[in-house]
């Protein structure tokens, strides 16, 4: 039979052959280092706007992609610091077509960029605080801008309800945190309410887990 004639099937494993493209044993030591995601990093992710555009659509409001690609962020999600080889040992594709996804993945900005972690009570930093700020009519335009200045301030989040901004604080001790609030009310002209982290039961867990989780 010919080319044009045959099974879809093998056509397909003709294309998925090529792409592989898997190196020859004289350069699988580069290759296999080039595979490497940097350790000690994690992966920050888009979330929701991804879920929305590109392969991923949305069904009984739940985002649906393929179940192999919803594994591999989960993965890195929980650790960055894994090889394309052990992700796609538990998952059950090549390094190579790990490492493809991957890129295609940063390139349509499902992966945004990869970080430290840092334990930040280790760091000096031990104070965690919620803080939301209120507008007055003397309140400068440009609030996230003037709240960038402040180095304690971590993220700045707009909200809606009663107030306006939400501020993730991270500071060294509680004077260090009041002095933080009286320099927003006087330099913002706002109204600050705060709420003082005790504990963290969990924090930043995989959020990209098998497709029937919700």
């Amino acid at each position: 039979m010919s080319a044009r004639g045959a099974p879809a099937e093998g056509r397909g494993r003709a294309r998925r052959g090529r792409h592989v493209g898997l190196p020859s044993s004289a350069g699988w030591s580069d290759y296999r280092n080039r595979c490497l995601i940097p350790r000690g990093y994690t992966l920050m992710l888009l979330g929701k706007s991804y879920l929305k555009r590109n392969n991923l659509r949305k069904k009984n409001g739940v985002g649906e992609m393929d179940e192999k690609g919803r594994k591999i962020l989960s993965l890195i999600e929980t650790d960055a610091r894994l090889t394309y080889a052990q992700i796609g040992d538990r998952v059950g594709l090549a390094a190579s077509s790990v490492h493809d996804r991957i890129r295609k993945l940063e390139r349509e900005g499902a992966i945004r960029g990869y970080r430290a972690d840092l334990d930040f009570g280790a760091v000096g930093l031990p104070i965690t605080a919620f803080v939301s700020l209120a507008l007055q009519p003397a309140s400068p335009p440009d609030i996230p801008g003037k709240v960038a200045e402040f180095p304690l301030v971590e993220s700045c989040y707009s909200v809606a309800g009663d107030n306006s901004y939400v501020l993730v604080v991270r500071a060294p001790t509680t004077a260090s945190l009041e002095e933080l609030l009286d320099a927003l009310r006087a330099k913002l002209e706002v109204t600050t309410r705060s709420t003082i982290v005790l504990s963290q039961p969990f924090e930043r867990r995989p959020m990209v887990g098998p497709s029937d989780s919700l």
